[in-house]
């Protein structure tokens, strides 16, 4: 099983319990090194990269997986777009390079957030363009569209596009076995969990995890 995150926490908010009941066969890519993580743009680089690294780890310790099944791709935090041909290699190789992947979790394309939403259109050219099959492949959002922004050109896409993975794709839900596990696992993400979206926070209290569903 690989779940590939856009930053590190996102992991913890939509497969948190997934990642405990699999944590010895499961593999977690972060995609973006969390560099820009903050409100506060003094606070961007290196320095908060490296904090977000050492989270990641504490939360993942948690569900008990080992540090030699996280793996961090260092691309720039908010920037995967232009950076698409090199996430797009590093995510085609390590994909093509695990024979015994059957399973893929994946930020949905139509996520708000344009790192998210990126690397699911990412994913899904993988997929196509290798012309992948026996996969499962389980889509999550994150940063649902907002109401106020529905007028946005690249929004109205998103939300086309979401219409159409309804239609092909099938909606399930996975009961959490332990939130208060998962809630702890997303506090050691300390640098983030003052500025979270309360919306977006409320993910890890939720009873069940849900994505959209598809086998190949």
């Amino acid at each position: 099983m690989m779940i590939i995150a856009p930053h590190p926490d996102d992991d913890i908010l939509c497969c948190g319990n997934l990642i405990y009941k699999n944590n010895k066969a499961v593999e977690v890519i972060f995609v973006t090194d969390g560099s820009k993580g903050s409100p506060r743009q003094e606070e961007h680089g290196r320095k908060l990269a490296l904090k977000r690294v050492n989270e990641a780890y504490n939360a993942l310790r948690r569900l008990g997986v080992k540090d030699d099944n996280i793996v961090f791709l260092n691309n720039e935090d908010g920037n995967v777009i232009r950076q698409r041909d090199r996430v797009y290699r590093q995510l085609s190789d390590l994909i093509l390079g695990k024979n015994n992947i059957r399973t893929i979790y994946f930020p949905s394309p139509f996520d708000a957030h344009p790192d998210h939403s990126e690397i699911g259109k990412i994913i899904l050219s993988i997929i196509h363009d290798y012309k992948l099959k026996d996969l499962d492949l389980f889509m999550y959002t994150v940063h649902k569209q907002d109401i106020s922004s529905i007028l946005n050109f690249s929004s109205i896409l998103k939300i086309l596009l979401e219409l159409k993975i309804r239609l092909t794709w099938k909606y399930v839900c996975f009961d959490v076995e332990n939130i208060e596990l998962k809630k702890q696992a997303l506090e050691e993400h300390k640098s983030q969990i003052s500025y979270m979206n309360e919306k977006v926070k409320k993910l890890v209290l939720s009873s069940s995890e849900c994505f959209y569903f598809k086998h190949i």
